[in-house]
């Protein structure tokens, strides 16, 4: 339907939406599992430059089966990517 005064719309129709399957977890932890440690407390401050870092990694594919994996690291005092 057309946005204004509810008119059917002229000319091809839109294809329909591709269907997204649920994800499903190939393993799931046990009860008992033992939780990763908390290395930093989630405490994401630092009182000066230079004492605590935070950095991500992601791995995106690239031409030829390749991977191209960036990486970053950000001092958390001044906010600031480190090096």
């Amino acid at each position: 339907m057309d946005r204004v005064g509810g008119r059917p719309r002229r000319g091809p129709a839109a294809p329909p939406a591709p269907h997204h399957r649920p994800r499903h977890r190939a393993t799931a932890p046990g009860p008992a599992a033992a939780k990763a440690p908390d290395l930093i407390g989630r405490d994401l401050t630092a009182g000066e430059p230079s004492t605590k870092y935070a950095g991500g990694i992601t791995c995106l594919p690239v031409d030829g089966g390749k991977s191209c994996c960036p990486a970053t690291v950000i001092g958390l005092a001044p906010r600031c990517p480190a090096g």
